[in-house]
């Protein structure tokens, strides 16, 4: 019976001092976070405040933002390395040589990415490839429809050359379809439908490109075009080379189908380009500079989807997407690349190296 009180007693302190330790805790927890800036705040300088902002992004059960109240951020640093165990997924040259507050900021950077790849997988994990197929092919439809909008907004805008932009219209529709023939050379599996589309769209962009500028011209707004001029041989050069790598893949098995497609629709693009250049003829001279700089930069746009020879379309990996020439690149960077064939052979032979644009 003295023992049983004994053991009573002591439970009953044990208790008191775990509440004391644990409103001592709270306490502490309400305490707000600040950081001493001590001077400078340039922009892209790396500060406790940033962190904060950082540890938002997040939710409670990921990092408990409340716990890192009043701790330092060599102390954040230990909780993010003890809670994630991702030191390992850096590289261990470049985390030696960082601060303890850049390490932080590189963790929770890594973070961010994984809680962002996480919350995609969730919103796509109950669409089926079948479903993704159908939604990739609705917006290809609205992309065309849009473009075919804007075309009869430049007709009514230049109504005396109606028949002239519907003869080049049907001249591009023939192109269009030419392009289709090619896109069915290829087979994805269950993804087809996605490539082909993304062939397709890129017939529609070509479309968008010969006169969406002159649109704004016609409206008295200005536009600016490339002044490099790209010619028809850069044009064929880059179909030759496309077609010469069709028939090196080991992998393909209709390379002869496809490298008559490729023919096909070279003849059809030229036709393309002679009928805008009969056009352009016709137009009096303040509308025939834009017309004519429209055309250059359909010119400019055909060049870099050849050398990329329909690669980085439907569904592809993150290494064929880092080999392919960027929409954005600079005139130097496109001419000087020499095609995706020769550029993912680089690759392979060592898959560190990525091309680099300008």
């Amino acid at each position: 019976m003295k023992e049983t009180s004994k053991s009573y007693y002591i439970g009953i302190v044990n208790g008191i001092v775990f509440t004391f330790a644990f409103l001592f805790l709270l306490i502490g927890m309400d305490e707000e976070f600040h950081f001493m800036d001590n001077g400078d705040n340039s922009e892209g300088k790396l500060t406790v405040d940033t962190i904060i902002s950082d540890l938002s992004m997040f939710d409670e059960k990921d990092v408990e933002k409340e716990y890192l109240n009043g701790h330092s951020p060599e102390h954040i640093l230990d909780v993010l390395l003890h809670q994630y165990s991702m030191v390992g997924t850096i590289w261990e040259e470049k985390w030696n040589h960082l601060s303890d507050l850049e390490k932080v900021k590189m963790l929770l950077d890594t973070l961010k990415k994984e809680d962002t790849s996480e919350k995609e997988s969730e919103d796509n994990v109950y669409q089926s490839q079948a479903e993704l197929n159908q939604i990739h092919g609705q917006w290809s439809l609205e992309y065309n429809d849009s473009i075919e909008k804007e075309f009869q907004k430049l007709i009514s805008m230049m109504p005396e050359y109606r028949e002239e932009l519907n003869r080049e219209k049907a001249v591009w529709l023939k192109y269009q379809k030419a392009v289709r023939d090619v896109a069915d050379c290829e087979d994805h599996g269950s993804s087809t439908p996605m490539f082909v589309d993304d062939v397709l769209n890129q017939g529609i962009s070509l479309r968008e490109v010969s006169f969406s500028k002159l649109i704004l011209h016609l409206k008295g707004k200005g536009a600016l075009f490339s002044k490099t001029i790209f010619t028809s041989s850069m044009i064929a050069d880059a179909y030759s080379t496309f077609i010469e790598a069709l028939g090196k893949d080991e992998d393909l098995e209709n390379k002869a189908q496809y490298q008559d497609a490729l023919r096909k629709e070279h003849r059809c693009w030229e036709e393309w380009m002679y009928c805008r250049a009969s056009l352009s003829q016709k137009l009096p001279s303040n509308i025939k500079r834009y017309y004519d700089n429209c055309t250059n930069m359909v010119k400019r746009t055909k060049l870099l989807q050849l050398k990329n020879q329909n690669q980085a379309l439907g569904v592809c990996g993150h290494e064929v997407i880092d080999c392919v020439l960027p929409d954005n690149c600079s005139d130097k960077a496109l001419l000087n690349y020499p095609g995706f064939d020769k550029v993912w052979a680089k690759h392979c032979e060592n898959t560190d190296w990525y091309p680099k644009f300008e």
